[in-house]
């Protein structure tokens, strides 16, 4: 009995591929070919998607057709939400880096779904939709990343220090899933029936609660290539529709952003207040939080909403919003015109 993440390892440790998986080379283009082409399609979408007009529209249509992600299911925070709906030109403008970044994650899920089937697993459905309407009238949209052994399966890429949370636990639920993942996997298996007949799996891999196979996450420690599965067992999914009529209450409000969930923190005995870990990833953090000042840690940028005692380590520029970036190419135009 072994895991994806195992089975995975274990094929690459062989050097070659199980008996009856795809070999490479001529003859197998047909297998190949696809992951080829869906390589250098996310390579390419960064260089493709920099018009960041179409993306206020896309988000401001998303309020108008009341249309939730599934990715957003399980965020705590409304005010976020609210802000990517009514005022996306605030979220910060996504740099070259990050968008060279951002390939890391589409890069590493295609290598991890390719080895899946060089290693003799079954994968199907990959990137299908999934979709539910709510009583309230919003609709949540969803697309699973694949299927794999008869279960879904969803492809996490990580830092050492968050791969190392995720290997420490035997599974994923609420009560220590700070990111929402547990949600959208269990909003994709509250509406598996929309995926039909699953082809039956071909290799006998462990299932960690033996009376049910839970759906999947396969972590990827991106820093130095290990992985791990675990389960993801939601026993939330049902007080989440329960929550959407006063969640879509609040998205279609015109007052103002709701109220900030996450409360600033101190930052060791100095008086500084530093925001919390998930606002530092927040698109919306330098609108959220005014007056932020940003400082180059050894750990990475560390945000204090509040400064008693300038720290001594370098103090680096909060990413720009959308609404700056544009006003400050308008000045450049200007000057040069």
């Amino acid at each position: 009995m072994t895991s994806i993440a195992q089975t995975i390892i274990s094929t690459l440790q062989k050097g070659a591929p199980v008996k009856g998986a795809p070999g490479v080379g001529a003859g197998h283009e047909e297998y190949w070919g696809p992951i080829a082409v869906n390589m250098v399609n996310h390579v390419c979408n960064p260089l493709q998607s920099s018009d960041w007009k179409s993306d206020l529209t896309r988000s401001r249509q998303k309020l108008k057709d009341k249309v939730i992600w599934a990715s957003e299911l399980g965020k705590l925070c409304d005010r976020q939400l609210w802000y990517k709906m009514h005022t996306p030109e605030q979220a910060e403008m996504i740099g070259g880096s990050a968008k060279f970044k951002f390939t890391y994650g589409h890069m590493l899920e295609e290598m991890a779904l390719a080895y899946c089937r060089a290693s003799g697993m079954s994968v199907s459905h990959e990137q299908f939709s999934i979709v539910e309407q709510l009583p309230n009238g919003w609709t949540v949209r969803g697309r699973i990343d694949a299927v794999i052994e008869g279960r879904i399966v969803d492809v996490k890429s990580c830092s050492s220090f968050a791969f190392k949370g995720y290997k420490d636990s035997q599974y994923l639920d609420n009560s220590n899933d700070s990111w929402g993942y547990v949600e959208q996997l269990g909003f994709y298996e509250k509406n598996k029936e929309q995926l039909g007949t699953l082809p039956a799996p071909k290799l006998m891999l462990d299932t960690p609660f033996h009376a049910h196979i839970y759906p999947e996450f396969l972590f990827i420690d991106k820093q130095n290539g290990s992985m791990v599965s675990r389960a993801s067992v939601s026993d939330n999914i049902t007080a989440i529709w329960k929550s959407t009529e006063r969640w879509a209450e609040e998205m279609e409000n015109t007052r103002g952003a709701p109220e900030r969930f996450y409360q600033a923190e101190p930052e060791g005995l100095s008086g500084n207040m530093k925001i919390p870990t998930p606002c530092s990833y927040c698109d919306f953090k330098k609108t959220c939080w005014p007056g932020l000042k940003a400082y180059l840690s050894s750990k990475g940028p560390l945000y204090l909403s509040e400064v008693k005692k300038t720290p001594k380590i370098p103090e680096i520029e909060v990413p720009l919003t959308r609404a700056e970036w544009v006003a400050n190419e308008s000045k450049v135009q200007k000057a040069a015109g």
